[in-house]
């Protein structure tokens, strides 16, 4: 695990999940987790700040988690992506994202009806993928 604690966006489009899946996040101890339940204002505030890892809830109004994933990449965002799905067929996303070539760092299916159940697994992989991530920077 990184010495340093891994900074986090989690969006979600309810603004109570957002931050309760942050706080129950960061009582796991190693990342710091920004919030939002817009992704309007979650890309504005990316396009302006630095971040470790992204964790993005799939369905959202007008988005879902794939499509906010390819805006990030064509804005030249290439930040370590995390798909938190609720309630959602994990087969059928993994096939449309392969279908359309897509890849993110992670998804994490949360089949149970409180996501408090999965957070030791979400904070788990965040680390993960943001420890991957420092690695391939230091290999350069």
């Amino acid at each position: 695990m990184p010495s340093n604690i891994i900074s986090v966006v989690y969006i979600d489009y309810d603004p109570y999940v957002a931050k309760i899946i942050s706080r129950f996040c960061e009582r796991c101890g190693g990342v710091r987790v920004k919030p939002f339940s817009s992704v309007g204002e979650a890309l504005k505030w990316l396009s302006q700040n630095s971040i470790d890892v992204i964790v993005s809830a799939y369905h959202m109004p007008g988005i879902n988690g794939l499509e906010l994933f390819k805006i990030l990449r064509t804005q030249g965002n290439e930040t370590p992506f995390i798909i938190f799905f609720r309630g959602v067929e994990l087969d059928s996303v993994a096939k449309e994202s392969i279908s359309s070539d897509v890849h993110v760092s992670g998804c994490l299916l949360n089949d149970d009806d409180s996501p408090r159940n999965q957070i030791p697994t979400l904070v788990e992989m965040i680390v993960q993928v943001a420890t991957r991530r420092q690695k391939k920077s230091g290999d350069r």
